[in-house]
């Protein structure tokens, strides 16, 4: 056995809590992650019945607890993980299943599907969508529940099991009543035995205010399982009406024939009850879905927008009605409608519980908004009958991908172009000059004397000098030139636009020159002087890497030569 094994009773959150049952089985096999997750669906209301991390244990906790959501891991502790658990679950507990995991590749999500799960969200996710997938799910687990149990009422009401039962032979005498039928009717047993069942028993349409005929006469005389309408009720022995569901089937012998018939009855009030649990569930899936954080939509299989919720028109910046009926084209980009057919596409052909892709909405006054979408499918007698659509909106991710990726090409200190960024720079131009026949120069830049800065004045004097240099090199330089810092006191600078190779010496000596210029550091003045290695392309070399030999080569012969100069002198 595992050593996280807990079973617990979470506060209810000041609040009425989401009727789920017994609360929620998590099974996690990270105990601090568990923890967090078990603390956080507490502090929204919910019941947290119990903790596991391994197969074996969620099994026995899940058939002995019976709880009424299991959020699964799919990476547990064990021989078995979430997937093989969830598909065990089936033997004893029927809780709605759903997958919290990092693994959203499509072997893996192909098997979770086989499970039949209930909703399947990648780490990491906000808590928000964790509560929004155990509502649907439990709304969607009731619905399918409430289709299961009517299924079975009504074969075990035409199998005659039920709370009353009347059994009566050829001549509708009774013969048997359980004290359930006794309590019902006013009668004792004993009393009623031997009697004509229509002496004791009235059935009257609630409509038509009078007596209509007995099941259990109807099943004698045909032969058959007999159910009952709505809108009747039982007219008891002292008067009282009592609304009843009731059904009568016939009584057969060994040999197959018949030999009487059974009434079972059941007083409406728990079925009526039942429906109003349903309606409440209802109300409280629109609720979760009109006050959900991201964007739900319901949408056609013809591509048009049944219902929105304000999260979806929110984002959109479109009022709730107007978006009711707009087919899909209409607020997709063009590049991106292709990509969401073929999801949709699969979840028609039943090929995933789930799609998930990222597109551009356009909103109401035309801006393109990324968003990652997460798309599944109703069905009803499986026939597809709409999807049901949930945005998440993707601007500041997306904003945060450009920034990361401008760091990644940016020198930290400087903010000049780091080498990976001049070497893509370089290769695309060179390239380009190849094909039209033109000149690129390369000049490689080292700083004279910066080391007795650095030692004399510290570090932090060194990394002020090298950002004046930077910026000094911004001006200098053509707005067609890149400079980048390859690190230390080096410098490159890129001209794509070289007329011919007198433009890399009036470059180069605008450089020194602006180098040159006395620097006003936090630790007093500082003067440096710049030395130049010179290289054009075709000439010095046929690739970046070449011309960056040479060019490394000129410096080198710049400094040998008294510093401060370009090398070679190619004006």
């Amino acid at each position: 056995m595992s050593d996280l094994v807990l079973e617990r009773v979470g506060n209810q959150g000041g609040g009425d809590e989401p009727p789920i049952g017994n609360g929620i089985l998590l099974v996690e096999d990270e105990a601090v992650v568990a923890m967090d997750l078990a603390d956080q669906l507490e502090d929204m209301g919910y019941k947290v019945c119990g903790i596991a991390d391994n197969g074996e244990d969620a099994l026995e906790m899940a058939r002995r607890l019976q709880p009424g959501v299991i959020l699964m891991d799919i990476v547990i502790k064990g021989p078995a993980d979430g997937i093989e658990v969830a598909a065990a679950l089936a033997d004893g507990c029927r809780a709605p299943v759903v997958f919290l995991t990092a693994f959203s590749d499509l072997r893996t999500v192909r098997r979770a599907a086989r499970s039949a799960p209930y909703g399947y969200l990648t780490k990491p996710f906000h808590r928000n969508e964790v509560r929004a997938a155990i509502e649907v799910a439990v709304h969607r687990h009731a619905l399918e529940r409430r289709a299961r149990e009517e299924g079975a009422w009504s074969s075990a009401t035409l199998r005659a099991v039920g709370e009353s039962v009347i059994a009566v032979d050829m001549d509708e005498r009774v013969r048997f009543m359980n004290p359930m039928a006794q309590q019902m009717l006013g009668i004792d047993g004993a009393q009623a035995s031997g009697r004509k069942l229509e002496d004791i028993l009235v059935i009257e349409d609630l409509d038509a205010a009078a007596p209509v005929e007995a099941p259990v006469a109807r099943a004698l005389r045909d032969g058959a399982c007999v159910a009952a309408g709505m809108g009747q009720h039982l007219l008891t022995a002292d008067g009282e009406a009592l609304p009843v569901d009731h059904s009568a089937a016939p009584i057969l012998d060994e040999q197959g024939r018949q030999i009487g018939a059974v009434l079972a009855m059941n007083v409406a009030g728990p079925r009526i009850a039942a429906y109003e649990a349903l309606r409440q569930s209802e109300e409280r899936f629109r609720a979760a879905f009109n006050f959900a954080p991201i964007g739900i939509a319901l949408m056609s299989t013809d591509l048009r927008f049944l219902q929105a919720n304000p999260a979806m028109c929110e984002l959109l910046q479109r009022p709730v009605g107007p978006l009711t009926g707009v087919h899909r084209d209409e607020i997709t980009h063009p590049q991106d409608r292709a990509l969401e057919d073929a999801q949709l596409a699969r979840l028609i052909r039943n090929e995933a519980p789930f799609v998930e892709y990222e597109k551009r909405f356009f909103t109401a006054s035309g801006e393109a908004v990324w968003s990652l979408v997460s798309a599944a499918v109703l069905r009803r007698n499986g026939t597809p009958v709409c999807f049901i659509y949930q945005a998440h909106d993707m601007r500041s991710r997306k904003e945060a991908e450009q920034r990361l990726s401008a760091l990644a090409l940016t020198d930290a200190l400087t903010g000049l172009a780091n080498r990976r960024h001049w070497r893509e720079v370089a290769d695309w131009n060179l390239e380009a000059a190849r094909k039209a026949g033109r000149m690129v120069g390369v000049l490689f830049l080292d700083l004279d004397n910066f080391k007795q800065v650095n030692d004399g004045m510290g570090h932090a004097a060194g990394d002020q000098l090298l950002r004046g240099v930077a910026q000094r090199l911004r001006v200098a330089v053509r707005d067609s030139d890149l400079v980048a810092r390859f690190g230390g006191d080096e410098f490159v600078v890129l001209m794509a636009e070289l007329a011919s190779r007198d433009d890399a010496a009036i470059v180069a000596r605008k450089l020194i020159e602006a180098i040159g210029m006395p620097f006003e550091l936090d630790g007093g003045t500082a003067r440096v002087g710049l030395s130049v290695g010179a290289a054009v392309f075709p000439g010095d070399g046929d690739d970046v890497r070449a011309l960056l030999q040479a060019a490394d080569s000129g410096l080198y012969a710049a400094k040998n030569g008294g510093r401060n100069r370009v090398y070679p002198l190619v004006a």
